[in-house]
C-alpha cells in the first residue's frame, strides 16, 4: 500500500474530546471493531487510517459496506478534519407553504383523494370476494 500525503489536517490535531484516539477506538465506534486484526496485521494505525484508499481496503479483503462506511469516514477527515463515523447533520429548508390556486387546486386535490379512496375500497373488496370464492372451492362449498 503507498501512503499519501493529507496536507491541511493531521490526526493529532486537536478536535472535540470525544473523538477517537486510536484505530480501535474508531472501528469500535463504526462497530467495525471485527475488523481491527486485519488492520494490525497490516501495521495500519490511526494516521496511516487516514491515507487508504478503496484499493487498499480491496487488497485487505474489506467487504463493500464495511468499506464504504470506512471510505466516508475517511473523505470526511479530508474535507473537515472531523474524525468521526457519526452522520453528518444538514440542515434541510422547509417545504413551501401550500397554496391554492384560483382555479380550485385545492378541490381538485380533495377529488383525486376521494377516488383514490373509493378504489382502494373497491379493490380491496374484489380481494376479500376472491379470498372467500377460493375458500369455497377449497371448502367444496360451490
Amino acid at each position: 500500500m503507498q501512503r499519501r500525503g493529507n496536507p491541511g489536517f493531521t490526526p493529532e490535531a486537536p478536535r472535540t474530546s470525544a473523538r477517537p484516539r486510536t484505530l480501535e477506538e474508531l472501528l469500535e465506534e463504526m462497530n467495525l471493531l471485527r475488523l481491527v486484526d486485519k488492520f494490525k496485521a497490516e501495521n495500519i494505525d490511526l494516521n496511516l487510517f487516514f491515507d487508504l484508499t478503496e484499493k487498499d481496503f480491496e487488497e485487505m479483503g474489506i467487504a463493500y459496506g464495511p468499506k464504504k462506511r470506512m471510505l466516508t469516514v475517511i473523505d470526511r477527515y479530508r474535507k473537515t478534519g472531523q474524525i468521526s463515523s457519526e452522520p453528518i447533520e444538514v440542515e434541510v429548508a422547509p417545504p413551501p407553504p401550500y397554496t391554492t390556486n384560483e382555479d380550485g387546486g385545492q378541490k381538485e386535490m380533495i377529488a383525486s383523494m376521494r377516488y383514490i379512496r373509493q378504489m382502494n375500497d373497491m379493490t380491496k373488496q374484489l380481494a376479500m370476494d376472491a379470498l372467500e370464492v377460493a375458500r369455497r372451492s377449497n371448502n367444496g362449498d360451490t
